[in-house]
């Protein structure tokens, strides 16, 4: 069973733009990421901090990724780093003890 859909993706290519693509996509990974982060304070195992602290960082960097791509001068790529950060290092402390 196919679970690639070129007719939806067409009908995407047809009223986005390349950069339009890539921002939806950074601002989605981000919001994930942001969100994973918030997960490990909610975590009462180190084990389980640390699952979600490792998936928010491959979700972040998704996002950088995606925000580096649009032709923005970076302007997405700062603010998604910086809307990220805060919450990051809250995590970060939480899995030294701190």
């Amino acid at each position: 069973m196919a679970i690639l859909d070129p007719a939806k993706a067409l009908i995407e290519l047809k009223e986005k733009t390349m950069n339009d693509i890539e921002r939806a996509t950074a601002t989605t990974w981000g919001g994930r990421a942001l969100a994973s982060f918030k997960l490990v304070a909610e975590q009462a195992s180190l084990m389980e901090k640390f699952r979600h602290f490792y998936e928010a960082e491959n979700y972040r960097q998704e996002a950088l990724e995606h925000a580096s791509m649009t032709e923005d001068r970076g302007a997405l790529l700062v603010q998604i780093h910086d809307e990220i950060e805060e919450e990051r290092q809250k995590a970060l402390k939480l899995l030294k003890g701190e």
